[in-house]
């Protein structure tokens, strides 16, 4: 695909790298990527990488400058014919916000940091149909102070290229290096700084240059060396220049902006930094300071591993640096044995290579970028996909997304068209076009058009809950069918139908479907009461939750922490240490027996009494099930954690000794994440689930008698926690596998082809 890069500029600095390495890679793999950029030092290793450049000021805000961006970027878009543009910095991406609305190009974006929310800045501001984050804190930053919703953001990594980061100790005296800055080199201490030389920015480097008369007396032949350029290089130049005539030698070097900071470790011993540029010290088998402009860690251990990571390296949100500290910890690895360090940075090493390489970000970015295609905005769908959507049911909503990836992955520039109550809302949040479902005459605009109608997944046509449901969804089938398109029920539950009127209007529907397929052999078996020959040709495949992924761990660690889930090491019936906490997840506006509600609650504090595990109250319909969780909570002493995503609720029951609910999706989200699940019936499909996946002796009965078995229940399901989160996991890959198959009968099976009528 061809990319267009936007940043503000290639000098020296972290995201500046990043844009590097990614667009390299990226190259590598066949794409094809330019940068457009105000210019830089690093334009060279760009071309090199067979990346190329375009000058356009995406630097600055000011409005002439802005107005010949705007310009510039048109005029780059409509030349290039580029597929998507992939923005790097706020006043990149608002600009090319406004460009690619103009021309009709895909936007995605990454944000590299936080920074202080203004009026002002909140109200430009434009992030891309999806986000990368380069750490859990900037996710949550993005999400709190601008609303994007959290699947829309992919928590991705600074990835290192470890071949050209790495040590070698040959080098100390062979690369040109000391001869070119002028070193000793008989040197046998020397610390390296890596940063932007700006004031915002350099406090460190300042702190350095303050502290080196008393570490050279400590190490009378040390060297400190700092590496950048920024506005305050004059000022830091005259720091240097009275630290040096205060050692009586040249003590502080300052090697300006470079951009072949892989010279630099191989001649030092200590890092002193934070971001991208103490990664790259790791992976050459540096020991690192860890502090910067954010905040401060001091020498990284393993110990502190976890809370360095949680902010990138970056150390945002710790104490501030103060420059007897940081002279304590240069101090402190100087004063180490050669082997003392070697060890040390071998181990920072051996995380980057683990969790920070340049392919797993080059992963990321081509994830992101397929999850926007098709990369031109279209007006009309091929597909139109009715369901029960943009009613804020987590469940519903996923699938929705499940959906159309595995219709994508099938056809990557497939035009879908949703019917959603809130279509706004799930244009911005899908990147989907959407149509108001209730505006009829705006639907029948779009069938003219459009050659397939997917009715899924969930159970449309019941009327246990509601009888206008099922009419609105019978309705629209015909009209598809009216207007000369396929029709496809996708994954579906069939029934409960209550009246012989129901049964018709479904079976009619059903009759003029063109293929069906059903997520369970109860479903089979009503269809083959309502349609017995349409029976013969409907197929079982499985719900498409199956196919979820649960989100980020670290990610989904955090949500547990900030909701107040408490961690520990104490193993969980031998499993590893975490969160001791079990998923309970209850159903309001349902028929359930008289007093269940508070039987439940008091089942869930009884388990925790047992077992000392937390309850975590889980609402997948906030509308319906929210009160009822909270006043659940309460009365067992339980923490309700609300709002997320499928995603996340998979990850949230990942961490979780086991689970136990009311709705269907959060025992497939369990199911996916391998936690042994106790399903409460108050619908048919909890029991068709149970029995698809083998454990049909772990459901019980929503009344108030049933819920005293509980708290054995569950006891017994931790007793036999691996085995059946082995058996779980299994099955929930093999149906996963089944429900993959829907989408290929969705493009292929009725006869329908991208472009037009099947």
């Amino acid at each position: 695909m061809k990319i267009l890069m936007a940043t503000m500029s290639l000098d020296i600095g972290g995201a500046e790298t990043h844009i590097v390495e990614l667009s390299r890679e990226l190259a590598r793999r066949g794409h094809d990527v330019t940068v457009a950029s105000n210019g830089g030092v690093y334009i060279p290793e760009l071309e090199r990488g067979g990346v190329g450049h375009v000058k356009i000021p995406f630097h600055t805000k000011r409005p002439d400058l802005v107005l010949k961006a705007i310009f510039l970027l048109r005029r780059e878009l409509k030349r290039g014919n580029y597929d998507l543009v992939h923005a790097h910095a706020r006043i990149p991406a608002a600009i090319c916000s406004l460009v690619c609305g103009m021309t009709g190009t895909r936007l995605v974006t990454t944000a590299h940091g936080v920074f202080k929310l203004t009026p002002a800045f909140k109200m430009i501001a434009r992030w891309g149909e999806r986000t990368l984050a380069v750490s859990c804190d900037i996710k949550q930053y993005l999400i709190e102070g601008y609303g994007l919703p959290s699947d829309n953001i992919r928590v991705t990594v600074n990835g290192i290229d470890t071949n050209r980061f790495s040590r070698r100790p040959e080098e100390r005296h062979a690369n040109g290096l000391e001869a070119e800055l002028g070193l000793d080199p008989s040197c046998g201490h020397r610390a390296l700084y890596v940063s932007r030389i700006d004031r915002e920015a350099a406090h460190v480097a300042f702190m350095l240059a303050e502290s080196a008369p008393e570490l050279v007396k400590r190490f009378p032949d040390l060297e400190i060396v700092i590496a950048g350029g920024g506005t305050a290089f004059d000022e830091l130049s005259e720091a240097a220049e009275r630290a040096n005539t205060l050692c009586g030698r040249r003590a502080v070097i300052l090697a300006g902006a470079r951009s072949d900071m892989h010279r630099f470790p191989p001649v030092c011993d200590v890092f002193i930094g934070v971001s991208r540029s103490a990664m790259e010290a790791m992976a050459a088998c540096m020991p690192i300071v860890l502090t910067g402009s954010q905040g401060y860690i001091g020498v990284l251990t393993p110990e502190l591993e976890g809370l360095a990571s949680s902010t990138n390296f970056t150390c945002r949100g710790e104490r501030m640096p103060d420059a007897p500290s940081v002279a304590a910890d240069v101090e402190r690895v100087l004063a180490m044995t050669p082997e003392e360090r070697l060890a040390l940075g071998e181990w920072g090493r051996s995380l980057i290579l683990r969790d920070y390489s340049v392919t797993r970000m080059a992963d990321d970015a081509e994830a992101m970028y397929r999850s926007v295609r098709p990369f031109k905005k279209y007006k009309r769908g091929d597909i139109i996909l009715s369901g029960y959507y943009g009613f804020g049911n987590t469940g519903d909503d996923s699938l929705l997304q499940l959906i159309t990836s595995e219709l994508r992955g099938q056809n990557p520039d497939a035009k879908i068209t949703v019917l959603s109550r809130t279509p706004k809302a799930t244009a911005r949040i899908f990147g989907l076009r959407s149509l108001q479902r209730f505006n009829l005459l705006s639907v029948a605009r779009e069938m003219r058009h459009a050659g397939l109608l997917i009715c899924g997944g969930g159970s449309l046509l019941q009327n246990s809950t509601s009888t206008r449901s099922l009419f609105y969804y019978t309705h629209i089938m015909h009209m598809a069918k009216k207007r000369g398109m396929k029709v496809m029920l996708y994954a579906s539950g069939i029934g409960p139908l209550i009246g012989e009127k129901a049964r018709r209007m479904a079976a009619d529907a059903i009759n003029a479907s063109d293929i069906v397929t059903l997520r369970e052999y109860a479903s089979l078996r009503e269809l083959q009461n309502l349609c017995p020959r349409k029976a013969v040709y409907a197929g079982v495949t499985a719900d498409p939750a199956f196919t979820l992924t649960p989100a980020d761990r670290g990610w989904v660690r955090r949500l547990l922490i900030n909701a107040g889930v408490p961690d520990t090491d104490v193993p969980v019936r031998g499993e590893d240490g975490g969160f001791r906490c079990f998923a309970l997840s209850l159903r309001g506006h349902t028929a359930v027996g008289e007093g269940f509600y508070d039987a439940a609650a008091d089942a869930a504090a009884e388990i925790s009494r047992r077992t000392g595990l937390t309850p975590l109250l889980i609402p997948l319909q906030p509308v319906q099930d929210e009160a009822i969780c909270r006043a659940a909570a309460a009365k067992c002493g339980g923490i309700v954690i609300s709002n997320l995503t499928a995603s996340e609720l998979a990850g949230v029951c990942a961490e979780c000794a086991f689970t136990a609910g009311m709705r269907l999706h959060i025992l497939i989200y369990s199911a996916v994440a391998g936690t042994p699940v106790v399903g409460l019936e108050c619908d048919p499909k909890i029991s068709a689930f149970a029995d698809l996946c083998g454990i049909s002796d772990y459901v019980l009965p929503v009344t108030a008698d049933a819920m005293s078995a509980l708290p054995g229940l569950a006891e017994k399901a931790l007793e036999r926690r691996q085995a059946l989160s082995a058996s779980l996991a299994s099955s929930a890959s093999s149906l996963g596998s089944r429900s993959r198959s829907d989408a290929v009968l969705a493009m292929w099976g009725v006869g329908f082809f991208p472009g037009g009528r099947g």
